[in-house]
């Protein structure tokens, strides 16, 4: 099987698309008179070449149309170097929407790889913000463990006197489980 690196895959596109493209123009001229849209073909080899690869398939898309349509759709009456102004507009014409769209398709993928980039990225912080949610679950999980086999009343509140903490003997002394307590007040437990 052929495995080609993703760094051929823009040059190739662009050179598969001006071949199609030269071939359905050399397939029109038979309905179309000489000189008649010899570079509209080229456009769509262009598009297809600056949407897959971005900014230098694009641009190689344009250069290569370019020559070809220039080599076998352009008449040439003074000789191979030879174009009227006419032709020169087109030329230019067709160079400037060429790269237009190259820049913007480039830009459209270097956008959508930052995207996935940024998607990754934010993947493993919810993984390693889970973690360590996890991890702090265990510790508490550990440290209500061993308060709970303490024969010491122990009992955290915040400025509140809200209940953050209490161990089991606490919660036997006044006839309640230790999650009874969390968030309500040292008044509303002690009934004061």
């Amino acid at each position: 099987m052929l495995v080609l690196r993703s760094d051929w895959r823009g040059p190739l596109v662009a050179v598969l698309a001006v071949f199609v493209a030269y071939a359905v123009r050399a397939a029109l001229s038979s309905v179309l008179e000489p000189g008649e849209a010899p570079l509209q073909m080229f456009f769509l080899a262009v598009f297809v070449a600056a949407w897959t690869g971005g900014l230098a398939a694009g641009l190689f898309a344009t250069a290569l149309s370019a020559v070809v349509a220039y080599l076998a759709f352009f008449s040439h009456p003074h000789g191979l170097l030879s174009l009227s102004t006419g032709s020169l507009i087109r030329f230019l014409v067709f160079s400037v929407i060429g790269t237009v769209f190259s820049v913007m398709s480039g830009s459209r993928l270097r956008s959508q790889a930052r995207e996935v980039l940024h998607r990754e990225e934010l993947q493993e912080a919810q993984e390693r913000s889970a973690a360590a949610l996890a991890a702090a679950a265990g510790e508490r999980e550990r440290l209500q463990a061993v308060a709970d086999h303490v024969p010491v009343i122990l009992a955290q509140c915040d400025r509140d006197r809200r209940f953050l903490f209490t161990n089991k003997a606490k919660a036997d002394r006044f006839g309640l489980q230790p999650s009874d307590r969390i968030g309500r007040t040292i008044a509303e437990v002690l009934g004061a």
